[in-house]
């Protein structure tokens, strides 16, 4: 299957769009600061999904009972199995959490091309075989 068949490519796609019409959503007082944080978050969690889907069908990746949350294992994971992709989830979720938690800090144009840039990174490494 390739990889646009999937619900993760989708949500890139979605993303992607996202930052496109960008402009749309914009208020005077929000000053870019939810879109932005949404394409960041969006752009983290199609990355993850895709990353967790590619460890699990290449590699047969699962879950352990660890103290390490999913989102770990999977980096982690990630990181031995393909180091470019790995450091460029890493830098994602570093991207994604300033954008979910720390609200007070403005989000800047860089910050979210940087994500895109990441995220695009990502799907071009993490490759499926015709038959998954």
């Amino acid at each position: 299957m390739f990889v646009n068949n999937y619900p993760q490519f989708q949500l890139c796609v979605f993303t992607r769009k996202l930052y496109g019409s960008r402009n749309d959503f914009i208020d005077e007082e929000d000053n870019f600061r939810s879109v932005y944080g949404t394409i960041i978050n969006r752009a983290y969690y199609s990355s993850y999904l895709l990353s967790l889907k590619w460890i699990s069908e290449k590699y047969d990746f699962k879950f352990t009972n660890s103290r390490k949350s999913k989102h770990e294992q999977v980096r982690k994971s990630l990181m031995l199995r393909n180091e470019k992709a790995g450091y460029a989830l890493s830098q994602l979720k570093k991207l994604r959490l300033t954008a979910d938690y720390n609200l007070e800090k403005k989000i800047n144009h860089m910050e979210v091309l940087k994500s895109l840039k990441l995220m695009d990174l990502i799907f071009n490494e993490l490759k499926f075989s015709v038959n998954s």
